[in-house]
């Protein structure tokens, strides 16, 4: 019997980031600019007008949506 694809994968991405902060923080931005992107692709798909922001008051972003200390205010994606 074959064993899922995706098992082995999953393990060997869990060990590259595991005890590495920096790599973790670098993916979270990776992972993160993606997902805006693909948000933004889809709004503007159904004709909702994005724009995106960044570089703003980190721990002001934190403290008005409740993030805790892991996790990290990347960008904001702004639809209207």
């Amino acid at each position: 019997m074959m064993r899922p694809f995706a098992h082995p994968l999953r393990s060997d991405a869990k060990g590259s980031h595991e005890n590495n902060p920096q790599l973790q923080r670098e993916e979270a931005f990776r992972s993160a600019s993606f997902a805006a992107m693909t948000l933004t692709l889809a709004a503007e798909d159904l004709g909702v007008a994005t724009g995106h922001t960044s570089g703003s008051d980190h721990a002001a972003v934190s403290a008005t949506f409740d993030l805790t200390a892991n996790e990290v205010p990347v960008i904001l994606v702004i639809d209207g």
